[in-house]
């Protein structure tokens, strides 16, 4: 039920999609059997059709509740995308301090809990608090640094977010990932564009113009995702 919630979703039949995972969960407590895991799975896709129905408080509130799940069932990778998800929503509601929090809070970047924090690192500081993070690359990770590489642009931050983005797409290629290595590049273009426009000196301003559209040109070849070719 709760994957055929899952399937409603792509279709965007909202109703149907609603009706699947309340029967899901109705179905999880009339059960006596220990469905911890099912649940916490189930309450990670009522969370997402909440944030897909606009209903985004609602659906932290659920992630909340899966995320706690997660945490007694030990299951790490479930809780990062878990966290990742309240993050999406934070940032969503205009909440950027709180989502640069559980960004940070995703990936653990040492001695680093929010995001004025890494105005005062220099780019060889950041670099070396990046390298354990990039040394083990996963999708969940390559997601959650592409949006504080976002949210850092969204917040004044473009030269940390391009550093952040650089590192990320070294760790995109790894993962062979063309989805994500679209999408990165298309966050990396928008923060080129953004250093273009602060810029004073012309040449450099040309040279971060160049950038954008070598990026944009790049995440509408690599990207499958026919959204991410009509942000280009």
């Amino acid at each position: 039920l709760s994957n055929l919630s899952l399937t409603y979703q792509q279709l965007e039949n909202w109703d149907a999609a609603d009706q699947a995972i309340v029967n899901s969960l109705n179905l999880l407590t009339a059960t006596t059997a220990n469905n911890s895991l099912i649940l916490a799975q189930t309450l990670d896709i009522q969370g997402e059709l909440q944030r897909k129905t606009g209903k985004l408080n609602n659906a932290l509130k659920t992630w909340q509740k899966s995320a706690d799940i997660h945490r007694k069932t030990d299951n790490l990778l479930a809780l990062a995308q878990n966290n990742l998800n309240q993050a999406q929503a934070l940032q969503e509601l205009g909440l950027y301090d709180r989502a640069c929090k559980q960004l940070l809070n995703t990936i653990s970047l040492e001695e680093i809990t929010n995001c004025q924090q890494l105005n005062h690192l220099t780019k060889a500081e950041l670099a070396t608090k990046l390298q354990p993070i990039t040394a083990n690359a996963s999708i969940t990770t390559v997601s959650t640094l592409r949006n504080l590489g976002d949210l850092l642009l969204i917040m004044g931050q473009p030269k940390q977010s391009e550093q952040i983005l650089l590192s990320n797409l070294d760790l995109a290629k790894k993962l062979n990932s063309p989805q994500e290595l679209g999408v990165n590049y298309l966050s990396l273009g928008n923060t080129y564009q953004a250093l273009a426009e602060q810029e004073k000196i012309h040449s450099q301003r040309r040279r971060y113009q160049q950038q954008a559209l070598d990026a944009y040109n790049k995440a509408a070849s690599l990207s499958p995702a026919k959204t991410i070719q009509v942000q280009v």
